[in-house]
């Protein structure tokens, strides 16, 4: 009985962590009712995770989707679209759970509670991490696979077998099929990986891994099609240039973006802002010394290639940081063993302010996370608003931009046509269209949307039949 205390007294930390998350899901589905679905991004992963149980149940095609088939794969298993957000919320979970099990490796003199502190203030409620596990969108799974990954490799480092190499070939594919850029972020390790199973002659771990990498190879050429099987020729990767390290102005078929910084800049100086709290505030605590390590000079130079590329893309979005976000709060953890070495060493009444302080910084966490909630439930609400306004109208043609995916996801009986795709030589006379012109304007002027709308104009008296907010209209064609 002695003993299965003292296991419970070890373990409850551990519990508590990957329970956090889950307490955050209910919280935003049934205060807040939001579902994790917002933005085309989100509305797409929840499609294809529906196309893939129905391709495995009758065969028929999935259709094409831009991205890693990782998520969609575990939406699928887990029912569709509809358990995207819940897997979200799960991997927040597992990697707060790999995060205590990386610290052990990395500070095995920590205690459990300083693992627990370090844990819950980097990871499970960094605002960045947060968010991530409370969408329906990839970013939080690829960081568990990732993370599962990086505890994989740490244990071969620290003497494991060759069951540590075929655990880290396994779950490093996994992240990529999620997420291709992890395969960039957890290529120093992969060689690590490969030169230690060669000395130490892991020849059954290597084969093993390599044959379970291969098959999840095999089951994605199956589920990819055309030109989104190749993530070599991906629209991202084909846009990657050095010059985007110091663009600020850019064109692409997203259209024309202006961003305050250049790129480069952006990056190196995304991790100390208030999404990524408190990574900044271990920094000061920082020393030279703490990268001496192998395993961490490796991860910072994963951090620096994954910075590298991240500049060379024009795009400016802070999603892509989230996993140097995992890798650099590794990087600190001689920091926080610092802080809660000089804390406890205090009297009690100076360890009561490090707990104040330390809850004070919690709180700030959880307060930015919901700041950075605000836009996407605020979306999620609008997609919602338009969907039932919509149902009210019969089928038909509806000529639409932006929120097509959305209005899918939400059962809109209009038969949909993008304003993106293509020019419109003729559109149909009384027709529907949903469009933003003034909002649109700057980011898509001389594209498909804006010039489609000007065809529009052009051909038929356009006419709002409904104000929808934030310059929002639903449109009626009328001949003239």
């Amino acid at each position: 009985m002695a003993d299965l205390q003292a296991a419970l007294r070890q373990s409850w930390p551990q519990a508590l962590l990957a329970f956090l998350p889950l307490v955050g899901l209910l919280w935003v589905r049934i205060g807040v009712g939001f579902d994790g679905l917002y933005g085309q991004d989100a509305h797409e992963y929840a499609r294809y995770a529906d196309a893939l149980r129905d391709w495995a149940w009758t065969g028929s095609d999935p259709g094409w989707h831009a991205w890693g088939p990782g998520y969609g794969v575990a939406g699928a298993l887990a029912g569709g679209g509809a358990a995207l957000q819940w897997i979200s919320a799960l991997s927040l979970g597992a990697t707060a759970l790999l995060l205590v099990a990386i610290s052990r490796r990395c500070a095995p003199d920590l205690s459990p509670m300083a693992q627990f502190g370090f844990v819950l203030l980097t990871g499970v409620l960094a605002p960045a991490m947060l968010v991530a596990g409370l969408l329906a969108m990839s970013d939080m799974l690829a960081l568990a696979l990732t993370a599962g990954a990086l505890a994989a490799w740490l244990a071969l480092r620290g003497g494991a077998g060759g069951r540590a190499v075929a655990l880290f070939l396994g779950l490093a594919m996994s992240a990529t099929l999620t997420r291709y850029a992890s395969a960039l972020l957890l290529l120093p390790m992969g060689i690590d990986v490969l030169r230690l199973a060669w000395q130490r002659r892991y020849w059954a771990g290597a084969a093993a891994g390599s044959a379970a990498a291969l098959t999840l190879l095999g089951l994605y050429w199956l589920m990819k099609r055309g030109d989104a099987a190749d993530p070599l020729h991906h629209y991202t990767l084909a846009l990657w240039s050095l010059s985007n390290w110091f663009a600020r102005n850019v064109s692409t078929a997203d259209g024309i973006q202006h961003y305050r910084l250049p790129t480069l800049v952006y990056v190196l100086s995304a991790l100390g802002r208030p999404a990524h709290l408190p990574l900044l505030a271990l920094l000061a605590f920082a020393r030279p010394r703490d990268l001496r390590p192998g395993h961490a000079r490796l991860m910072l130079a994963s951090v620096l290639l994954y910075m590298a590329f991240l500049a060379g893309i024009p795009f400016q979005n802070p999603r892509f940081l989230l996993p140097a976000h995992l890798l650099v709060a590794i990087l600190l953890l001689p920091a926080w063993e610092r802080i809660w070495a000089v804390s406890t060493r205090q009297p009690t009444r100076m360890r009561g302010v490090a707990l104040a302080l330390g809850t004070i910084l919690a709180l700030t966490e959880i307060g930015q996370a919901m700041r950075m909630l605000v836009p996407l439930v605020a979306r999620n609400r609008f997609e919602r608003q338009v969907a039932e306004t919509l149902q009210a109208y019969p089928p038909g043609t509806l000529y639409i931009f932006d929120l097509d995916p959305a209005l899918r996801t939400r059962g809109t009986p209009q038969h949909m046509i993008n304003l993106w795709r293509a020019p419109i030589g003729r559109f149909a006379p009384n027709a529907l269209m949903l469009f933003n012109p003034t909002g649109l304007a700057r980011q898509w002027e001389g594209r498909n949307p804006m010039r489609n709308w000007q065809a529009a104009n052009g051909q038929f008296r356009v006419r709002s039949v409904e104000d929808l907010g934030g310059g929002w209209h639903l449109y009626r064609l009328r001949p003239r």
